[in-house]
């Protein structure tokens, strides 16, 4: 983090995502395996048919936490895009700019980042969804300051 503002891109954009759902990964897959090998062990050993039922609960189970890990770990995306004239931010489909001559303050409060306008009904909050030691999120914050400093007219002291 630099003191003195440097010369931004036209364009800055970061992309905050989450971590990789590891842990529900690896529950979906032991369960898949589990479920599978009832399933087999049913059929290969002639096992009673309660194994059957629950070897295929056991993979409808490994499925849909496999499905759901994916699908909540990509609406946890959010993109936040810096401009010369104003910070945008799209998560889930849905986009929201604020002009930086619109914005009154900005507020750090672990892991949120609120940008807070004249109506606050226009603000805008960004989440961070990893640890406060995320590097792309401190830039993130870095880059906000710097764009904000020089849409302000600041510029450091000679």
């Amino acid at each position: 983090m630099s003191p003195h503002p440097t010369a931004r891109p036209p364009v800055e954009r970061f992309v905050l995502v989450a971590t990789p759902p590891v842990r529900a990964l690896a529950i979906a897959a032991g369960a898949e395996v589990l479920g599978a090998l009832l399933l087999v062990g049913w059929q290969a050993l002639d096992l009673p048919l309660v194994a059957a039922v629950a070897g295929a609960l056991l993979l409808a189970f490994g499925t849909v936490l496999l499905a759901a890990a994916v699908v909540l770990s990509g609406r946890l995306r959010t993109v936040v895009e810096l401009t010369a004239d104003a910070v945008g931010v799209t998560r889930a489909g849905r986009s929201r700019s604020v002009p930086w001559s619109a914005v009154t303050e900005v507020t750090l409060q672990h892991p949120q980042l609120r940008v807070v306008t004249e109506d606050p009904a226009d603000g805008l909050l960004i989440t961070n969804p990893r640890g406060a030691a995320d590097p792309r999120f401190a830039a993130l914050v870095d880059a906000v300051r710097q764009r904000l400093d020089t849409d302000r007219g600041y510029r450091p002291l000679e």
